[in-house]
This record gives C-alpha cells, sequence and structure tokens, in this order.
C-alpha cells in the first residue's frame, strides 16, 4: 500500500488544510495530520498513482519548507487508514500512534526515523 510522510514547518492555512482532505477524499486515500509547527501528513491508499498525485499536488502548493519524509512513498509498507481522506491529530505522538495502528511496529519505525527521533527500539512491548 503507498504511503508517503510529510513534513511542514508549520501547517496553519486553513485553506492548504480545506485543500489537503479534499484532495485525499477525491483520490480515495486516508491518513493523518497534525496542524501547528511542524506540520505532518502521513497518508496512504491502494494505488501508487493516487498517492503520486496528492504528492505533486501538495508539493505545488506554496511552503517555507515541505519534506518528503522516510525515503520517499513507500510502497513496502501497509498501512491501512479506516475511513477517507485526512483526520486531523493533536500532536505529533498521534501521528506515529496512527502509523503503529495502522501498520504495526515497522511502519512505527519508520515514521519515527523519517521524522528523525531516531532509531529506538520500537519491535517489542
Amino acid at each position: 500500500m503507498p504511503t508517503a510522510l510529510f513534513h511542514f514547518h508549520h501547517l496553519l492555512s486553513s485553506k492548504k488544510i480545506s485543500s489537503i482532505r479534499s484532495l485525499t477524499r477525491s483520490l480515495g486515500l486516508g491518513g493523518v495530520y497534525k496542524r501547528g509547527y511542524p506540520g505532518l501528513l502521513l497518508i496512504s491508499g491502494n494505488n501508487l498513482q493516487d498517492v503520486k498525485a496528492l504528492v505533486k499536488a501538495v508539493r505545488s502548493m506554496r511552503w517555507q519548507s515541505c519534506s518528503l519524509c522516510g525515503g520517499g512513498i513507500r510502497e513496502d509498507v501497509d498501512v491501512a487508514f479506516e475511513g477517507r481522506g485526512a483526520e486531523e491529530v493533536a500532536a505529533l505522538r498521534d501521528v506515529v500512534a496512527a502509523a503503529r495502528t495502522g501498520g504495526g511496529v515497522e511502519v512505527e519505525g519508520w515514521v519515527k526515523r523519517g521524522l528523525g527521533l531516531g532509531k529506538e527500539d520500537v519491535g517489542e512491548a
């Protein structure tokens, strides 16, 4: 399941958030985003072309800083988000928790490394 992780200097604009939510719904993608400093977006879907379309659209927006983390679009991780579209979460830890819930500890570790949170062992709890 193609998955992308974005890191933004900030995600504050209601217009950008609305655009991202609308795009994810129209493309049939699911995920989570965190507004504020830093802004984060973790998104996945069944179709690589749809994830690429979202990545292209997000990158085309005007950002102070916008990075595709974790080595770009990953096809070797499996993140299943319930529902359609991107849902807001309150904190970075909630993005990590969504990765763990949707894809397991391997995906949680990938998200942590992609966000520069270290390579701590996240395997066994």
